[in-house]
């Protein structure tokens, strides 16, 4: 059983606005793991057996925080390969 990103390449284009955006060198993979990490210990919420949520709107509010988390590291020139447990995105 694997962990599916929580967004796809067509809700990151929503969210930005832009249908020809694309997340470069970053994956929706590693922003998913952020954000299934941030919510060890709280919100429990049903999935599938690739970690999806099944609920609609749950699905769609964790894909937004992926996608945050991507235009995020988009803008400051991050790839998020360098981020471990623990560490920080330190501003230049």
């Amino acid at each position: 059983m694997g962990f599916a990103p929580l967004a796809t390449l067509s809700d990151y284009r929503g969210y930005r606005g832009d249908e020809n955006a694309t997340v470069g060198a970053l994956t929706l993979r590693r922003p998913s793991s952020v954000v299934r990490t941030a919510l060890v210990g709280f919100t429990p919420y049903a999935t599938d057996d690739d970690s999806v949520p099944v609920d609609a709107k749950v699905k769609a509010t964790l894909a937004e925080a992926v996608c945050a988390q991507v235009a995020y590291w988009d803008e400051a020139g991050e790839t998020g390969t360098a981020l471990t447990k623990g560490s920080r995105v330190r501003p230049s």
